[in-house]
């Protein structure tokens, strides 16, 4: 909490301690029992899950159907015999009561989904929409957690970082505003009203950006070479690829790969590839004519 007063992050609703909230986990845990999907064992109370099963789900990220089998799945805890409940349960109920739409996490979660997405459809509950997010990564290349690489935002406070640049970085990982901003006050940083779908959108796209680098880094080193033809032309010794064909290249390299963008989404890339050929095709011009000017002859 004080990290977040610090920040000036403003969250809606009370705060909820699950610590405070066990006899309500324990009448959901009950109803399960009651239904005979759950079951009592070594003190704890398990969910039975059906071999026959599929679980499945449209993730946000890529915008791709995952399913798992339900003869993969064990059954699991829910309530633990010291009567607090696993991060499963406490997680579904507490989502459900919020009302909360869309789940964005890490992707580590993934495998975790079919035992919530169980327990939504054992109470009769709406789903909501689930993100998996690439994890964030240490110089190590280890993922960064509670357990690894972790500092308090106090700790950097302490050591004299404004609130300002922390914001700023943890703003901009994963995720960018449409342009090429880097600073930002925390209004900006927050949609409109109506527009907080836009968000996701350009968050969820930034995803698939960074899981698509070969053929992105492909297109670059095309522009690269676009740029050498551009200046053989322009001397007279060589002949242009049509812009128009690397263009066309790099979109069927990301279809292949499943990308689908939305029509802004779309519109910002052509834009960015017809912007980076003009520039490199520019250069190659620029750097002939001076060539040109000082007698060089191909």
């Amino acid at each position: 909490m004080e990290i977040l007063d610090w920040l000036s992050i403003n969250y809606d609703g009370k705060v909820l301690r699950q610590s405070k909230r066990l006899e309500i986990y324990k009448e959901y845990a009950k109803e399960l029992l009651n239904k005979k999907i759950a079951y009592e064992k070594e003190n704890a109370v398990w969910v039975k899950v059906s071999q026959d099963k599929i679980f499945s789900w449209i993730d946000l990220v890529g915008n791709k159907k995952i399913s798992f089998s339900g003869k993969d799945q064990e059954d699991f805890v829910i309530l633990k015999s010291d009567g607090f409940p696993t991060y499963h349960l406490a997680n579904v109920v507490d989502d459900h009561l919020m009302e909360i739409t869309h789940v964005i996490r890490g992707e580590e979660w993934i495998s975790s989904t079919p035992k919530h997405i169980h327990l939504y459809q054992s109470f009769g509950w709406e789903m909501p929409q689930f993100a998996h997010l690439s994890v964030i990564l240490g110089p190590d290349k280890a993922k960064l957690s509670k357990r690894h690489g972790a500092k308090s935002v106090l700790d950097y406070r302490d050591e004299g970082y404004v609130k300002e640049a922390l914001l700023n970085y943890m703003a901009l990982l994963g995720w960018n505003p449409g342009s090429d901003k880097e600073v930002m006050s925390l209004e900006e940083m927050i949609p409109a009203p109506g527009q907080a779908a836009l968000g996701i959108e350009i968050l969820l796209e930034d995803q698939r950006a960074r899981s698509l680098a070969a053929p992105i880094n492909r297109f670059r080193s095309q522009a690269e070479t676009l740029a050498e033809r551009s200046f053989l032309a322009a001397m007279g010794g060589g002949c242009l690829e049509p812009v128009a064909a690397i263009g066309r290249a790099a979109n069927e390299q990301l279809t292949l790969r499943g990308v689908v963008f939305s029509a802004d989404g779309m519109k910002r890339w052509e834009d960015e590839i017809a912007g980076s050929l003009r520039e490199h095709e520019d250069l190659g011009r620029k750097l002939a004519e001076k060539m040109k000017a000082k007698g060089a002859r191909i």
